[in-house]
């Protein structure tokens, strides 16, 4: 085995490795939970002072609305990869259909050709 060639493998071989290492930290870097949004909370207030007007009743504090559809990231929930599954298959089948009609037209019209225009010929020729 040459230098040259050796070398090409080895770097492969890195490439490979590096590119399958940033595709683990990627998938598992999406995979993990992420905190929800952080409610920012109101500054506690001084400690009241005694005043001669009553103090108005506290009001209450909005509260952050959870986020409606689905987290960022790859979706892996089992409901979600069954329909891509189903929807996959379709897709598949519906190609390989596609792919053996074509395939047969193409086999017809060989044996056509040559039930027509090849196999006289050929007679022709002998004859």
């Amino acid at each position: 085995m040459s230098r040259k060639f050796a070398f090409l493998v080895v770097a492969e071989i890195a490439v490979v490795a590096a590119l399958a290492i940033a595709t683990w930290n990627l998938v598992h870097s999406r995979l993990q939970p992420r905190a929800g949004p952080v409610a920012l909370l109101p500054a506690p207030s001084p400690t009241p002072t005694p005043s001669a007007t009553p103090a108005a009743p506290p009001q209450p504090t909005p509260t952050a609305k959870p986020a409606l559809g689905p987290p960022p990231g790859l979706a892996t929930d089992r409901a979600f990869v069954s329909a891509q599954a189903v929807q996959i298959n379709h897709d598949e089948s519906a190609w390989q259909k596609l792919e053996w009609q074509a395939a047969q037209t193409v086999i017809r019209f060989a044996r056509a050709y040559l039930e027509e225009v090849v196999v006289p010929a050929v007679e022709k020729a002998a004859g």
